[in-house]
């Protein structure tokens, strides 16, 4: 074999040189099939470019779907929602007072009626029948409607039974003509044979008009492109009937969201592309253009093309997402501040500083301890860090002082931001002033326990107080007596001068009985023109009728009302404990027999109780 020259190249070079010099020569021989491995190439380069923006664009759609779906789902909650948390208080004055007036059920009932605009009118109905409507005008047909015999009401009204839980039941076809929701919640009053709920006494339902509750989460509004689909009835999710939409929105791949309703039952929305997810990405993208490109150009600078404007769409969206995360960071009504590692506060969105009264530069490097009250147990500090540990986020109520030393409520939620190596890097929390929110509740709970007129306890309340004076009098060894007073006459001064003449002479009664009793001792009224003193830790009987004896003197004086000189004695029944009984029911069943006797005596008088008396039946006369 011939020796090489030193200038001659090495293999490698040669089979570069020469390959590259075959291939040019197949080229020219086969242009039609360099022209097509080229072409093929390009295309299916192009093909997986576009595959992956089309998918990347539905990606997206889904994600500014799911986003709009979670707004309107929260939505419907609250509206929902709203009617059920302002029907507690109701449901509560129904368990303690079961034999409420019709006028009681009225007043309760107006305040929701002015505060949700939702409420077409407010049932309630003791063994499942419809006895209390208000307003009744226009819901006449209701009245008497047993849910037991409506095919359409049975079945959710036997679930209500079943679970014990509150549930929102429809669209139901009224009686009286019209569609709504009906958010129902079971009524149970306590008894010693029902110790886990009580005994069932019926159902509350709060009617919604589903017109303007759906018009009001703004489900029927125009979205473009978009078909919206809401399933459910009777709170039963995916199984149940559509509520508002087509039914084959949910046969499109939709984006699907729980919509949770009173007592864990739920509705299921659905949103999706009125023409599909493929033609959504292709008529409003760019994908046309790329394919264009893509054959057009070639491999290499396609593909740099691609991967550059890649990056460049990348960064934008990241700016918009910051500016975006910056505006709402600033215009949030919630006040906002983040704290890093160690706690100390390092930015703070302007309704902070409304809140609290802290300008930002008081306020940066501060711990956020600098902001309590001093008012929150630690338990519930203590919880919250175990939260922020375990689960990386936590909310909940706690107490907190203004810059002016002003306390108030606030609702706090806490966000844990962690790096790669999963350290604690940020804390953001965001707070809101829950102060009216604590008022109203506190109105409402006031209103379940005592008499809207006087201000005095009711009889729920009164019953509650005296089984725990009756527990702490047997511990002790103690008396006490329990007066039942009623007025003499009452109802010809309410005729004669109205019922409101009528109201300011009980609520001058209530606070005569007030000033006449000790701190300790128990006012109540029962209803009407009855009222109840409960005296407490008494050393001998003459203390009870030396009390009554006052009672006499002070109701009988004269009532100075609206220029009228009025007059009106009480008549009172005593029972003791223990001398006549140990139960609250019994000693106050004593006392009212012991006032039909006084008031059958002549009026104005009292009596004690003894087992020798008539029973009431044989004094109603009087």
């Amino acid at each position: 074999m011939p020796r090489l020259p030193t200038n001659t190249p090495l293999k490698s070079e040669q089979f570069s040189i020469q390959s590259w010099r075959a291939m040019q020569r197949r080229w020219r021989v086969y242009p039609l099939l360099g022209a097509g491995l080229v072409a093929g190439v390009v295309l299916v380069m192009s093909l997986l470019i576009e595959h992956s923006e089309e998918q990347r664009e539905i990606d997206r759609l889904r994600s500014d779907i799911t986003t709009q779906a979670s707004q309107l789902r929260a939505r419907i909650e609250h509206e929902i929602n709203a009617p059920l948390h302002l029907s507690f208080g109701l449901s509560t004055f129904i368990s303690g007072n079961p034999e409420f007036t019709e006028d009681q059920f009225a007043r309760m009932t107006q305040q929701m009626l002015r505060v949700n605009n939702h409420v077409r009118h407010i049932v309630a109905a003791p063994d499942n029948v419809v006895r209390y409507v208000v307003p009744l005008k226009g819901n006449e047909k209701a009245m008497g409607l047993a849910y037991m015999h409506h095919p359409e009401q049975r079945d959710s009204v036997l679930q209500i039974m079943r679970t014990g839980k509150p549930m929102v039941a429809g669209p139901v076809n009224l009686v009286q003509g019209g569609q709504a929701f009906i958010n129902r919640v079971p009524i149970f009053i306590s008894n010693e044979d029902h110790p886990r709920y009580g005994e069932y006494w019926g159902l509350l339902s709060v009617v919604m008009n589903s017109t303007t509750l759906l018009h009001a989460t703004g489900i029927d509004k125009p979205y473009p492109g978009l078909e919206i689909g809401l399933r459910g009835r009777d709170g039963l999710g995916a199984q149940g009937g559509m509520i508002y939409g087509k039914a084959e929105v949910f046969e499109h791949r939709p984006v699907l969201l729980e919509v949770n309703l009173p007592g864990g039952s739920t509705w299921q929305l659905g949103l999706a592309p009125q023409q599909g997810w493929h033609h959504a990405v292709w008529a409003d993208s760019n994908l046309l253009r790329y394919r264009i490109l893509g054959i057009s150009l070639a491999v290499m600078v396609g593909i740099m093309a691609f991967l550059w404007l890649t990056h460049l769409r990348r960064l934008r969206e990241q700016d918009d997402k910051l500016q975006l995360l910056a505006c709402a960071f600033e215009h949030s009504a919630e006040a906002i501040f983040i704290s890093d590692a160690e706690n100390r506060i390092i930015a703070a969105n302007p309704a902070f500083t409304r809140l609290t009264g802290y300008a930002l530069p008081e306020i940066l490097g501060q711990n956020p301890s600098v902001l309590s009250a001093g008012q929150t147990p630690t338990s519930v500090y203590e919880a919250m860090w175990m939260s922020l540990e375990q689960h990386g986020h936590w909310q909940g109520e706690i107490w907190d002082k203004r810059n002016n030393g002003e306390i108030y409520p606030k609702w706090l939620n806490i966000s844990v931001m962690r790096n790669s190596k999963h350290e604690v890097i940020y804390y953001i929390a965001s707070f809101t002033d829950i102060t009216d929110q604590k008022r109203n509740e506190e109105k409402i709970r006031h209103l379940a326990h005592h008499d809207y007129l006087t201000g005095l306890p009711n009889r729920f309340t009164l019953h509650q107080r005296m089984a725990e004076d009756i527990r702490q009098a047997k511990q002790d060894c103690a008396m006490l007596a329990v007066l039942f007073i009623d007025l003499d006459r009452f109802k010809p001064i309410n005729d004669t001068y109205g019922h409101e003449v009528g109201d300011k002479l009980l609520i001058e009664v209530a606070n005569r009985l007030k000033e006449t009793v000790r701190r300790n001792d128990v006012v109540a009224r029962l209803g009407g023109d009855e009222f109840v003193v409960e005296l407490l830790q008494l050393g001998h009987v003459n203390e009870a009728a030396a009390v009554a004896e006052k009672i006499l003197h002070r109701l009988g004086a004269a009532y100075h009302i609206e220029g009228h000189e009025l007059y009106t004695t009480p008549s009172i029944g005593i029972s003791l404990f223990p001398t006549d009984a140990d139960q609250a029911d019994t000693l106050l069943k004593q006392a009212d027999t012991a006032m039909y006797h006084a008031k059958a005596q002549g009026r104005n008088v009292y009596r004690f109780f003894n087992h020798d008396m008539h029973p009431i039946s044989e004094l109603e006369d009087f």
